[in-house]
């Protein structure tokens, strides 16, 4: 959702968006349009501007990442336990990842609705080169769940790609974009286990830290991306002459605190909960079957 300013006009493409400043000064090349931009009215070159190519290189590379977090570590899940371990808590290195991602993901979108997604990506590109960094250098299975638990976090705002790419590319062409996406997580997810075990291989005294220090690569490239190439609208932009929902007080105000933690206290309660007879203890055990039933009980009383 981006603005073409010439010649001191300015070309609009998102209904609810506006500008209150234009710079008299011509650009040298067109700006990223958005959701609801019409194919006739995009400048041209714009397909190969640098901040599209840009922002779609930086997207591609942080859903790469967020996929191979997972798809590069699970299958050496035993590697690493015998490694740091061993330490009955290992599966928690993939579990506890996927219960962040699946927690933050819906809370990322909305807020960056409300404030802008700039902050968001550019936030969770680098939660993503912390995290790998405490993951290629713990020292113990707790640490490396850790790592994992920003990793997760980070990844919401990764996996957000279908966002990003609505808002700045046609309808008429997203399909082919949304195409270029998917292909580029082939080494991430298909070819996952051959990379991992490629770096324990022939790479003895990296071993299972290679691939995340291959991460570590790929998101630190994504955050220049997105530092360097994404300019979508502001919080000022999203919100004017809307009243007092022009400040972000208003939004930090009526914000849906409660709804937001009954939903990530269900979701982990489910996700843990369907993950935890088959992953860390039998479903005929007696402590198992319990807490499932608390936590349906807990669920629907809440609900």
């Amino acid at each position: 959702m981006h603005q073409e300013e010439k010649a001191g006009t300015v070309v609009e493409h998102h209904e609810d968006v506006q500008t209150s400043s234009v710079t008299s000064k011509e650009r040298q090349e067109p700006e990223l349009i958005g959701l609801v931009a019409n194919v006739d009215e995009l400048p041209q070159g714009y397909f190969r501007s640098k901040n599209f190519l840009g922002s779609l290189l930086a997207t591609e590379l942080g859903l790469m990442a967020a996929v191979a977090q997972f798809g590069y570590i699970a299958p050496i899940l035993s590697l690493i336990n015998a490694d740091l371990g061993p330490d009955p808590n290992y599966i928690w290195i993939s579990l506890i990842y996927n219960v962040c991602l699946s927690v933050f993901l819906p809370v990322v979108g909305r807020l960056s609705d409300i404030f802008g997604r700039r902050n968001f990506m550019i936030g969770g590109a680098i939660l993503g080169v912390v995290g790998t960094i405490i993951c290629a250098t713990s020292q113990s299975i707790n640490v490396l769940i850790g790592g994992n638990v920003i990793c997760g976090v980070a990844n919401a705002t990764q996996m957000s790609f279908h966002v990003v790419m609505g808002e700045l590319v046609p309808l008429r062409y997203r399909y082919k974009i949304n195409a270029i996406l998917y292909i580029s997580c082939i080494p991430a997810s298909a070819l996952g286990g051959i990379i991992a075990y490629s770096f324990v291989v022939h790479y003895p005294t990296v071993s299972w830290r290679g691939p995340y220090y291959l991460l570590i690569a790929i998101n630190a490239l994504a955050l220049i991306c997105w530092v360097l190439f994404y300019y979508p609208p502001n919080f000022r932009n999203l919100h004017v002459d809307q009243g007092d929902k022009s400040k972000k007080a208003f939004w930090i105000k009526h914000y849906d605190y409660v709804g937001t933690v009954l939903f990530a206290a269900g979701f982990v309660m489910f996700t843990i909960g369907l993950n935890s007879g088959v992953l860390l203890d039998s479903w005929t055990m007696k402590a198992n079957i319990d807490f499932n039933r608390r936590r349906e009980r807990l669920s629907l009383g809440l609900w």
